[in-house]
């Protein structure tokens, strides 16, 4: 329910800021989440250069006039980003789950169910679910080509010592 609830706020703060938002089908959805909140639309495998792991994307709603977007990221047990550069802000919402943040040359931040952590323009990062939990992440964004600059991927090693 609060999670629904933040949903709908985020919605109605983006109708009244001027944003003419499109709400995304959630008919024909899997009914099986294995765990997660929202429904899931797409799964993808780990693929080189992005990240490793399985992840599943559910677009909740986008604005074509602002270029502007809300989907869910479901993180398998273990499924982690390669370092990236993201070309503008990204607001990041974990609904459900723990796992990790890290920005460039600074301490991995655990996050857990009701952490936010905001992925500034020009800053290299990473995320990820912990070893053992999934994690699920409402993000926010403006969307476009070329958002990402992907970069290495995160050393096994540093993460696998992470608690």
């Amino acid at each position: 329910m609060k999670n629904a609830l933040i949903i709908v706020l985020a919605v109605l703060l983006l109708i009244s800021a001027g944003f003419n938002v499109k709400l995304c089908s959630t008919q024909n959805q899997s009914e099986n989440n294995d765990g997660f909140i929202l429904p899931v639309e797409n799964t993808l495998p780990g693929i080189e250069g992005t990240y490793t792991g399985d992840i599943k994307f559910k677009q909740i709603f986008t604005s074509e006039q602002k270029d502007f977007m809300i989907f869910s990221a479901q993180y398998e047990p273990g499924t982690k980003s390669s370092w990236h550069n993201t070309k503008q802000d990204q607001i990041n919402y974990v609904i459900n789950g723990e796992g990790y943040y890290q920005e460039r040359n600074k301490p991995v931040k655990k996050v857990k169910a009701g952490d936010i952590f905001i992925t500034e323009e020009g800053v290299e990062s990473w995320h990820g679910s912990a070893h053992d939990k999934k994690m699920e992440l409402l993000v926010f964004l403006h969307y476009g080509k070329d958002l990402i600059e992907w970069l290495e991927p995160v050393n096994d090693i540093e993460y696998e010592s992470l608690e």
